[in-house]
Parts: C-alpha cells; structure tokens; sequence
C-alpha cells in the first residue's frame, strides 16, 4: 500500500492530489495495481433538538475491490434480522 499526498508552495502542511493528477499517474504508472481515492471527512448529524458529530469517508468506486472486501450496509443487516435471517443480500 502507497499512500500519496503532496505539498504546495506556500502552504504549511500536505495538500491533496488532484483528481487529474491521480487519473495521470494512474494511466502512467505500470507498478501499481489500482488506485484508490479515499478523503475523511467529519459532519454532524441532528434530529430536532438532537445533534451529535461523527466523522465519515468518500471513496472512490473501486476502493473496496481494490483492498479486497465487501461493504457491510446496516441497511441490509437490519432487513435480515428484521425478516428473521441471517444472511445478507
């Protein structure tokens, strides 16, 4: 696994790859395998007076291929136990 980020002039830390320049090294680069874009982000969810913070990720749509797994949908897991199974569409 590579993790890749890169600095701008002027800037006091790491800044992200563009998307054209991931796209670039992606159709240049034989070495690697796949790429994968992936971007932590943090959001707060509320319901009425209710809130309450959490933090998330956008990937891109070959990231779980790429490490080689499965997403798991709650959506799904509750439907099952909801419906009495425990196998997950």
């Amino acid at each position: 696994m590579l993790a890749l980020t890169g600095t701008a002039r002027g800037e006091s830390g790491p800044t992200g790859t563009s998307w054209p320049d991931l796209l670039d090294l992606q159709r240049n680069c034989t070495l690697i395998d796949s790429f994968i874009w992936t971007k932590i982000m943090g959001t707060t969810l509320s319901i009425g007076d209710r809130a309450e913070v959490t933090t998330g990720s956008i990937v891109s749509a070959n990231y779980f291929d790429a490490i080689g797994v499965h997403p798991f949908s709650a959506a799904a897991s509750s439907r099952a136990k909801i419906q009495g199974g425990t196998r997950i569409p």
